[in-house]
C-alpha cells in the first residue's frame, strides 16, 4: 500500500500525528501547570486573609485584657483607699498616696504591656499574611515560567520532529522506494522519537 501513496508517505503522517500529539501534551501539562498555582495562590489569599483576621482578632483580645486589667487595678486603688479611710489614714499625704500612685503607676504600666504583647502578636499575623501573598506572587510567576517551558520544550520537540520526518523522506526519495518493512521500521522509530 506504501507504493501507491508514494516512499514515506506513511512514515510522514505517523511523524506528524507524533509531533502533534507531542505538543498537544505539552500544551495540557503547561495548562495543568497554570491551574495548580491559581489554585495555590487562591489557597495563600485565604491564608492571608486569615492571618488578617487573627491580628485584628490578636487587637481586639489585648485590647479588651487591658481593659478588664485596668478595670481591676481601678478596683484595687478604691479598696486601698477605702481601707486606709477606714483606719482613719488620710489617703491625699504620705505613704497612703505612695501607695496609691505606685500601684496606678504599675497598673498603667501593665495595661501598656498587655497591649505591646498584642500589637507584637498582630504584626506577626500582618507579616505572615504578607508572606502567604509574596508567595502566591511568586508561585504564579514560577508557574508561567514552567508552563512557557514546557510548551518552548513541546514545540521544538515537534520541530525535531519534524525535521527528522523531512530527513528520512529526502533519503527515501533519493534511494527509490523503501519496502512496507523499511516503513513500518521507520515509522516505528520516528513514533518512539516523537515521544521523548
Amino acid at each position: 500500500m506504501a507504493d501507491k501513496k508514494g516512499p514515506g508517505l506513511d512514515v510522514g503522517l505517523a511523524s506528524i500525528f507524533s509531533a502533534a500529539s507531542s505538543f498537544a501534551g505539552s500544551y495540557y501539562d503547561s495548562q495543568m501547570q497554570k491551574i495548580a498555582a491559581e489554585m495555590q495562590a487562591q489557597q495563600a489569599e485565604f491564608n492571608a486573609k486569615m492571618a488578617e483576621y487573627q491580628s485584628r482578632e490578636a487587637i481586639r483580645q489585648g485590647e479588651e485584657e487591658a481593659k478588664s486589667y485596668q478595670d481591676k487595678i481601678e478596683g484595687l486603688i478604691g479598696t486601698q483607699r477605702s481601707s486606709a479611710a477606714a483606719q482613719g489614714i488620710v489617703v491625699d499625704y504620705g505613704s497612703a498616696k505612695t501607695i496609691v500612685d505606685q500601684t496606678y503607676e504599675d497598673g498603667i504600666e501593665d495595661v501598656q504591656t498587655i497591649r505591646n504583647n498584642a500589637w507584637k502578636r498582630a504584626y506577626g499575623f500582618d507579616v505572615q499574611a504578607a508572606q502567604y501573598r509574596l508567595g502566591a506572587k511568586i508561585q504564579l510567576a514560577q508557574s508561567k515560567f514552567n508552563a512557557t517551558s514546557t510548551l518552548v520544550a513541546g514545540g521544538l520537540d515537534a520541530v525535531n520532529t519534524g525535521v527528522r520526518t523531512y530527513s528520512s523522506l529526502s533519503r527515501v526519495s533519493k534511494s527509490g522506494s523503501r519496502s512496507d518493512t523499511d516503513n513500518q521500521a521507520a515509522t516505528e522509530t520516528l513514533i518512539g522519537q516523537g515521544e521523548r
